[in-house]
């Protein structure tokens, strides 16, 4: 069964955007004895701010989450953060660039060690926008 708690707010004034979430996965997709093992499906939160100006906008963001997998009690953790701007082209149109950063470490609950070593990324994704 999925179990999930999630709340989040945001804030717009004169511009300015600033946005925070948090989400509980409680005993989500963990059998009987997963959870009576005290395993847990792990938690997220994010935290983000942005400015618009005219046709222009820039933000930034950060984000971090952790769980322990069925498969051991070694807490996989991650964190991604990144920035981002967008130019609004025309109405409906709108051309964004992002670059984003992710860490991820214990990898399926396998402590890090040779065979299992932490990963990380790095990501640029242009997008084009159509709205109508």
């Amino acid at each position: 069964d999925l179990e999930v708690f999630a709340i989040g707010a945001k804030v717009d004034f004169s511009g300015f955007t600033v946005g925070a979430n948090y989400r509980d996965n409680g005993d989500s997709t963990l059998t009987t004895a997963n959870t009576a093992a005290g395993l847990d499906s792990g938690d997220y939160w994010a935290v983000g701010a942005g400015y618009k100006q005219g046709p222009w906008g820039v933000s930034a963001w950060y984000s971090s989450g952790e769980r322990e997998p069925a498969s051991s009690t070694v807490t996989e953790k991650m964190q991604r953060w990144g920035i981002g701007g967008r130019y609004a082209v025309a109405p409906g149109w709108q051309v964004r660039a992002d670059v984003s950063w992710l860490e991820w470490n214990n990898i399926a609950g396998t402590a890090t060690s040779a065979a299992n070593p932490d990963q990380g990324s790095e990501a640029f994704i242009l997008t084009n926008m159509f709205n109508f």
